[in-house]
């Protein structure tokens, strides 16, 4: 029973925090502020927050962090543009997957080139003679 209390306490508590910023405005900002200033950052908030939560994800997303700022370069480019939504996900996806796998065949190369030369032995002097 009493771990039945702890959990509707908790649910009663989630529902506190999440209600309380939802309602403050509408009960203390009824009237339409007046400084210009404060109206239009509350404008942008939205904005800032998405952008300041969407893009570590982003950079991040891939696993490469190239191909990522490539995509989101196409897509910012894109989004300038005003193409419509799906033009820009389809164009960003695209280009992470040609630069991903632009660096994975890079990769695959230089394993197949370079690294076979690199492990060569270098010639051997023998103990006590001078180079």
């Amino acid at each position: 029973m009493t771990d039945l209390i702890r959990i509707i306490i908790a649910v009663i508590l989630m529902a506190a925090v999440t209600y309380i910023p939802r309602a403050f405005p509408i009960i203390f900002l009824r009237k339409k502020l007046g400084s210009k200033f404060l109206r239009s950052f509350l404008y942008y908030v939205p904005y800032a927050v998405l952008g300041a939560m969407i893009f570590p994800k982003v950079v991040y997303s891939t696993g490469n962090i190239y191909s990522a700022m490539a995509g989101m370069g196409v897509a910012f480019i894109l989004a300038y543009l005003e193409q419509g939504l799906m033009k820009v996900a389809i164009g960003a996806i695209l280009t992470v997957y040609i630069i991903g796998l632009f660096f994975l065949i890079i990769s695959h190369a230089v394993q197949l080139i370079v690294l076979p030369w690199m492990t060569l032995e270098a010639p051997s002097s023998k103990p006590g003679k001078a180079i």
